[in-house]
């Protein structure tokens, strides 16, 4: 890309972010259980890619490589990831593929569930530091 367009589509790439999250703040959001699993599916992606950018600096990654710091990382972006969109897709679904509506409450219920679950599992494990394998806790 040019010198002279960058600044043309950085202000393009802004506009275009800005203009969806308008439509969420002007717009009337029904928290429907596929939106609450999106919701969840974009706050553990976050999180995990948070977590993936200390990864990426070399002067962290030396300290956390053979630690359970690597592992949330991974859970995080794999199983929370991977899941919450499973299901939020699935609740969206089911009704057009069966003829039959899930019930919204146990979908809500399901999808705050799934969200604090993962993260009273998951989050322990980040300030732990231990070694990943049993012979070097020792």
């Amino acid at each position: 890309m040019k010198i002279g367009f960058r600044p043309h589509f950085s202000f393009g790439m802004i506009a275009r972010a800005n203009s969806g999250n308008s439509a969420l703040f002007k717009g009337q959001i029904s928290l429907h259980t596929p939106f609450l699993f999106a919701m969840t599916f974009i706050g553990l992606f976050v999180f995990g890619g948070l977590t993936g950018l200390m990864l990426a600096m070399l002067a962290i990654d030396v300290h956390v490589h053979g630690t359970y710091f690597v592992i949330t990382h991974f859970h995080y972006i794999m199983v929370g990831g991977t899941i919450s969109a499973f299901f939020g897709a699935l609740h969206y679904w089911w009704p057009k593929i069966t003829g039959r509506m899930c019930p919204l409450a146990w979908g809500r219920v399901t999808a705050i569930f799934f969200f604090y679950w993962l993260q009273s599992h998951i989050l322990p494990a980040i300030p732990t530091w231990l070694p990943r394998h049993a012979e070097t806790q020792s």
